[in-house]
């Protein structure tokens, strides 16, 4: 696989300060390891963008897995439950 070519994760999202104040619905999108700024998007966005690093891990690991399922049989529950779990985050079902 290739290397990333963007900030690493985890990423965050951050309320704007107009935003607290009811002015807009934007979110800062920021690096939590070195609070590099990423983005401001609408609310709506936010959450699905903060956690496409998490996303993309979550497909890399899964699809080793495959690949590999000759070697190490089924993939296991706890990787079927992490990308479920993830899903809900990302739809806001879950923090």
């Amino acid at each position: 696989m290739s290397e990333a070519k963007f900030t690493p994760g985890p990423w965050t999202e951050h309320m704007t300060e107009m935003a607290r104040h009811g002015k807009n619905d934007l979110f800062y999108i920021s690096a939590e390891s070195d609070g590099e700024y990423i983005g401001k998007v609408k609310s709506k966005n936010a959450r699905l963008i903060a956690k496409a690093p998490e996303m993309l891990a979550l497909l890399e690991e899964s699809l080793s897995a495959f690949i590999h399922h000759d070697e190490v049989g089924i993939p296991e529950k706890s990787l079927i439950r992490r990308i479920d779990e993830l899903i809900d985050e990302v739809k806001g079902g879950t923090e």
